[in-house]
């Protein structure tokens, strides 16, 4: 797209001005471990989400997203500017990579557990886990049910060892996502708080 589009091109090269490091450069050539970090991947989904968006050229009846990709449909449909929304999602992810360092979270989708089941092992871990004295710089152990994406597939986020509990005594199959910070979970409520400022400042 940055070769053969001139919007794709002038998009990416704005969002390298706007954000003042090499969006791009990361995007094309990484390394993979800095892309993944979320206050790089948040603009760098933005950027391409809205490069794909523009050059469909086709009028949606509406525009929804979930998490990141609220931003990329309030974005599309025109609520507020590629700027705003690129900074926002920057800072976003700033703020979600501060509640949690890398490595203190982790984040698993569960295959062919039951909710009910997934309900009474989290309750059970964060009861436990509770009342343990927390080392120096620790994050607090807890771990929440992050998306309920079908009867067959949940995603858990939290605490890396509250987290990792909760899927051996589960005994599913579950696969560890790439992310690095456990998202959806009460973990991300300081982000949350940060976020709201910003939000204020926004022109919608």
């Amino acid at each position: 797209l940055f070769e053969k589009s001139e919007f794709a091109n002038k998009t990416f090269r704005q969002a390298d001005e706007v954000l003042g490091y090499p969006l791009s450069r990361i995007c094309f050539r990484g390394p993979e471990d800095e892309l993944k970090l979320t206050f790089n991947t948040q603009p760098a989904l933005l950027t391409v989400s809205y490069i794909l968006y523009t050059l469909w050229e086709k009028e949606p009846l509406l525009a929804a997203g979930h998490s990141l990709g609220e931003y990329s449909a309030l974005l599309c449909a025109g609520v507020f500017r590629f700027e705003d929304a690129l900074a926002l999602v920057h800072k976003r992810g700033r703020y979600m990579q501060e509640a949690v360092p890398v490595g203190r979270g982790a984040m698993a989708a569960l295959i062919g557990a039951a909710i009910d089941d997934i309900r009474a092992v989290i309750e059970a871990v964060n009861l436990e886990k509770a009342g343990m004295p927390a080392e120096p710089g620790a994050v607090r152990p807890v771990v929440n049910i992050a998306n309920w994406n079908s009867a067959g597939q949940v995603v858990i986020s939290g605490e890396k060892s509250a987290v990792e509990e909760a899927v051996r005594r589960l005994g599913v199959k579950s696969v560890f996502l790439p992310v690095s910070a456990p998202f959806h979970s009460e973990l991300m409520l300081p982000a949350e708080e940060k976020l709201t400022t910003d939000l204020d400042q926004v022109e919608f």
